[in-house]
């Protein structure tokens, strides 16, 4: 059931991933120190910032205020710091704020000429310098006095919520950890740059299938992801942009995780594409109106995204298409990082990023496979130009025309004339278009008109071609039409020194059709069990120019012969 090709490469990928993944699972960063117990008070008094100052009678839970607050945390410093060795506080706070440590003023991220509740906009990211003296192994007090609080997330604390977070710890490393992890973010997003707009151009030059399009968007849609989400480390914006860049964040986040189970469904085919997409949105609809919080949000969307991935990897997988393999390893890797990791950054871009890497190696493989075919089918393309010029510039075809061309000559020279013509413009017509493999219905339709009438002049029969509802424009592959009226004049006899053909064309949205009926009485000939040469002629151009994608019928009805050539429009 599950018989799967695949590269060793895949595999190496693989162990790569899932041990860099475990690797970062259990790797400590540099220690900082989150603070605990929280503690909030509306109203403003200095006394408040002073460590002996019990608070235990403070609220836990915070409410939109619209004047002064103050917040108190407490820090545990397990270690003793190292002598010279500066500390510092990391503050992101989408408000304007004084912060005191055990009751002294270590910092503030407003002007200090400016009233407080004057200012409507300050820096997001701040961070302080904790004198040695009061950075000791213990127990210590954070105050933080807040004149102006934007709580875009509604939550009831305002450090536990999407828009602030605070962390103690090394200055050095507090300042630059960050830096350094956004350098690499940014290599790894220049990537996913590169490959987007490598499948954009592929898409755009000629390789019109939908799956480079939506590859192409997802890879951007990522590239962009990394660049808002470490935006913050490089650009310090002020926190009325903060609410706008997470908003920013969750789109793309939700663009990602709808053309995601899309991209699939084109890579491998499926038949209920809006059955599947209306039933994924529907449930993505509803987290986005229930669930609160951005963080809470994009995890369900990205998991109802890939279990919806994987419902479609796996179904492919049954069906042995080639790729799927490497598919299915890269939502592995994603749900390792997802349970494995702490990080909410980490899980979701690390996973996410090794399965736009799977992904790459699925087309890849895809790419491959169709160079392969495509090569096959150049020199399958040159038998069948070979064929057709065998079949038509035969030694016994030539030697009954020149018997034809010498009896004229003698006996009516017009005639003969008229004959070498039509002979000279149906082979000039035959090796003009034998290298193609697509021509105009209409160079087709003088093909069989100059073939008709060198068959009149050399059998005394008079052979006539009708068309209806013909689109000059159409393509066909060469000799296609031409073979269905020689089999037509194998097939028949004439009715009284006369033959008439009748090609009429029908085109809807699903297909293209063809039907060519030669009138006239069948001869008693024996069928072959698999289709005479012009049928396998047929047959092989029909499959060279539209795999898969045709229908061919040959069969003696009441009247006649009748041919039908039927082409599917093509699915992407």
């Amino acid at each position: 059931m599950f018989k799967q090709r695949f590269s060793y490469l895949s595999l190496v990928v693989f162990v790569f991933s899932v041990g860099l993944v475990i690797l970062l699972a259990n790797v400590r960063l540099p220690s900082t120190q989150k603070a605990t117990q929280v503690h909030i008070r509306y109203g403003d008094s200095l006394s408040w910032k002073q460590p002996a100052y019990v608070s235990e009678h403070w609220t836990k839970n915070f409410e939109d205020s619209t004047g002064t607050f103050w917040i108190r945390l407490t820090v545990d410093i397990q270690k003793t710091p190292q002598a010279l060795t500066p500390q510092g506080l990391s503050v992101d706070f989408t408000g304007t704020y004084e912060v005191f440590w055990d009751g002294y003023l270590i910092g503030r991220n407003y002007p200090d000429q400016q009233a407080p509740q004057a200012v409507t906009s300050a820096p997001l990211h701040q961070l302080f310098m904790i004198p040695d003296s009061l950075h000791q192994k213990g127990k210590h007090l954070i105050a933080m006095r807040v004149f102006r609080f934007e709580n875009y997330g509604k939550s009831n604390n305002p450090l536990d919520s999407d828009y602030t977070d605070l962390n103690v710890g090394n200055y050095l490393t507090l300042a630059q950890q960050d830096i350094i992890i956004t350098a690499y973010v940014h290599i790894i997003a220049g990537i996913f740059l590169v490959i987007g707009l490598y499948y954009s151009f592929i898409f755009l030059v000629g390789n019109r299938h939908l799956r480079f399009l939506l590859f192409a968007i997802i890879c951007l849609s990522f590239f962009t992801l990394l660049i808002f989400e470490y935006l913050r480390f490089h650009y310090y914006y002020h926190y009325p942009f903060h609410y706008t860049r997470l908003v920013i964040i969750a789109l793309l986040t939700l663009v990602i995780a709808v053309l995601l189970p899309l991209f699939f469904m084109h890579r491998f085919p499926f038949g209920y594409k809006q059955r599947v997409m209306g039933g994924m949105l529907g449930i993505l609809a509803l987290i986005w109106i229930l669930v609160k919080g951005f963080d809470p949000k994009t995890s369900y969307t990205i998991l109802v995204s890939f279990s919806v991935s994987l419902f479609l990897v796996i179904r492919a997988m049954r069906q042995s298409i080639l790729g799927s393999f490497e598919a299915m390893l890269g939502i592995i890797v994603f749900f390792v990082a997802f349970f494995l990791l702490n990080s909410y950054d980490l899980k979701l871009f690390l996973g996410f990023g090794f399965l736009i890497v799977f992904m790459l190696l699925s087309l890849t493989i895809q790419m491959r496979e169709q160079r392969k075919e495509y090569e096959a089918s150049l020199v399958h393309s040159s038998r069948l130009e070979l064929e057709m010029l065998k079949k038509n510039i035969q030694p016994h075809f030539l030697m009954n025309s020149l018997a034809s061309v010498i009896a004229w000559m003698e006996d009516d020279p017009k005639v003969g004339t008229q004959f070498i013509a039509a002979l000279a413009q149906e082979l000039e017509i035959m090796i003009d278009i034998s290298s193609k493999k697509l021509i105009p219905v209409a160079r087709e339709i003088q093909l069989c008109e100059s073939y008709l009438l060198v068959m009149s002049l050399r059998k005394e029969i008079k052979y006539q071609l009708n068309t209806q509802g013909i689109l000059p424009e159409d393509l066909i592959p060469p000799a296609l039409i031409h073979t269905a009226v020689e089999n037509g004049i194998t097939h028949n006899q004439d009715c009284n020194g006369e033959m008439s053909f009748t090609l009429n064309f029908e085109k809807n949205k699903q297909q293209r059709k063809y039907t060519l009926i030669s009138s006239g009485k069948s001869r008693p000939t024996v069928a072959k069990k698999n289709g005479g040469t012009g049928l396998k002629y047929m047959e092989a151009r029909l499959q060279e120019s539209f795999p898969n994608r045709w229908e061919l019928y040959s069969n003696p009805i009441e009247q006649g012969w009748k041919t039908e050539i039927i082409i599917l429009a093509s699915s992407s």
